[in-house]
């Protein structure tokens, strides 16, 4: 795996994450609201350093750079809450390039002298719509039925709103109205510019998240409660701690969704939708969670961690619920729907896990393919009932029962890559049941805090027994090894704060204790 910039990548977010520091600092922000949410001068900088050539192909007079590269400059303009439509400005100034015959605007665009922006929805439908930037926009770019078009907005009220970004309800029938292109390689390329705009929104959500969480660990580590510092109670720091797991990771998922375009998968369309779907929901707690953390505080205009809380829910609503991404995902993944892609540029990113990882999902590939038969895989389910005695020692007998545990409780001396790529490739296969999720808790718990007799007792019997109370085959043999193995658990007891397990009187079997 590589997540390493490249020199000029590195070169280039700082030269923006320090223009940004400064232009769009938070001050700025509120002063733009003066404006409908639109910086100018802002604007105009982020032109001088090349912001809105960086997706126009070269012919075009662009940069043709990578999704990746503009999408290190959306982070950035997400965590510092730019003032302008930049995610719908990249990609309309890239559909101006690819369709060509406006030259002198797309000048004035990569000048900053002009705004373009795009509408989300088939104008042929929906004349009227919400569009973002729409009251400062010079031309719009939108899908009419089967035509492409360029709209010049003659009606451009700005729309008064809570996030204060330049948003209004244009009606596009009215206005000068230029086809740029029509049919299907035309609709194809427009289709693509409204995925890449969801791969930008994601970024940029990952970045306004990721600044309301340190925004709150800032204030975490000063206020003080009964006579603490509130960054010290748990209520308080675990869930920002989680909450930036999961902002990180939907950057990450839309890192992952650039690699696929650039690698042509299969499943790129549907982690774009994914990415998108889970930057919004992450993106929406995190900045939640900010603000319970500044407590009443948090609900004052006064405080900037509010601009955070509104922007991050209002700017992917331009696109309708962000909830409908997820159904769209699963139509891409189970339905066969296809998505246009944008195409990626060079993308320094690898997720490959490497060549062990591949040969052993390639040997649990063939073992469900050779060793379990249609009659067993029917039984596969997500619960307590998917557990399937004889896949169970299949897998045990080739030391893949348990590939995420160390060597000498797994029979595996393999890479942690390798160990993650196993469990992945067991949830493809259907068999990922609690029947030996929980044996191996408990594998891991007696291997920790168990007795030397402990462990030569349980542990080499984890392998073909579940430490589960029930299992689709009632008088299986593996059940009866489960139910005499659970007896003799029921005289070991963990005894919290020892260091090991002690024998004592009855109790519960550790497998109950931990379903």
């Amino acid at each position: 795996m590589n997540f390493d910039l490249t020199d000029e990548q590195e070169m280039m977010r700082d030269t923006f994450a320090r223009f940004l520091d400064e232009h769009s600092s938070t001050a700025r922000v509120r002063k733009a609201q003066e404006t409908g949410g639109f910086d100018r001068a802002l604007w105009q900088g982020l032109a001088q350093l090349g912001a809105f050539a960086m997706r126009i192909p070269e012919d075009a007079g662009g940069m043709d750079l990578g999704l990746f590269d503009a999408a290190l400059l959306m982070e950035e303009a997400g965590r510092t809450l730019v003032s302008g439509p930049l995610a719908e400005a990249l990609v309309a100034a890239r559909l101006l390039g690819q369709f060509g015959g406006q030259d002198a605007l797309l000048e004035q665009v990569i000048s900053g002298e002009a705004v373009v922006t795009i509408a989300m929805f088939d104008a042929a439908s929906r004349p009227r719509q919400w569009i973002a930037g729409g009251p400062v926009a010079d031309g719009v770019v939108a899908r009419w039925g089967s035509d492409i078009v360029l709209v010049r907005p003659a009606d451009a009220t700005a729309e008064p709103n809570l996030a204060t970004t330049p948003i209004g309800e244009i009606n596009l029938m009215q206005g000068e109205r230029v086809v740029l292109g029509s049919g299907d390689e035309a609709l194809g390329h427009f289709a693509a510019a409204i995925e890449e705009w969801k791969l930008y929104m994601a970024v940029a959500l990952s970045g306004i998240g990721r600044q309301a969480l340190t925004m709150a660990a800032v204030y975490a580590g000063e206020r003080k409660a009964f006579g603490q510092l509130i960054g010290t109670f748990q209520g308080i720091s675990h869930p920002l701690a989680d909450l930036l797991c999961d902002v990180d990771g939907a950057k990450f998922l839309a890192w992952k969704a650039i690699r696929d375009i650039f690698d042509h998968s299969d499943e790129a369309g549907a982690t774009v939708s994914l990415a998108y779907w889970y930057a919004c929901d992450a993106a929406a707690r995190a900045v939640a969670q900010g603000l319970h953390t500044f407590g009443g505080y948090g609900l004052s205009n006064e405080y900037d961690i509010h601009l955070y809380n509104l922007r991050a829910k209002a700017w992917p609503l331009v696109a309708g619920d962000p909830q409908l991404a997820l159904e769209e995902a699963g139509r891409r993944l189970y339905a066969g729907e296809r998505a246009e892609l944008p195409a990626s540029g060079e993308v320094p990113l690898d997720f490959d896990l490497g060549e062990e990882a591949h040969q052993v999902c390639q040997e649990i590939a063939e073992l469900f393919a050779t060793k379990v038969t249609p009659e067993q895989k029917a039984r596969f389910h997500y619960s307590w009932e998917g557990y399937v005695p004889e896949v169970h020692k299949m897998l045990a007998q080739h030391s893949l029962l348990f590939p995420g545990l160390p060597q000498h409780l797994s029979g595996r001396n393999i890479t942690p890559y390798a160990r993650i790529a196993a469990m992945g490739e067991m949830e493809r296969q259907g068999y990922n049941t609690p029947g030996a999720n929980v044996a191996a808790m408990v594998a891991m718990m007696i291997d920790k805090y168990g007795s030397d007799e402990l462990k030569a007792e349980v542990l080499p019997g984890l392998s073909v027994a579940t430490c589960c109370a029930h299992s689709a085959t009632p008088n299986h043999p593996a059940d009866r090894t489960c139910s005499q193995r659970n007896a003799r658990l029921r005289s070991w007891r963990m005894v919290p704060g020892a260091s090991t397990a002690r024998r004592c009187g009855p109790a519960a079997p550790i497998s109950r204790a931990m379903s």
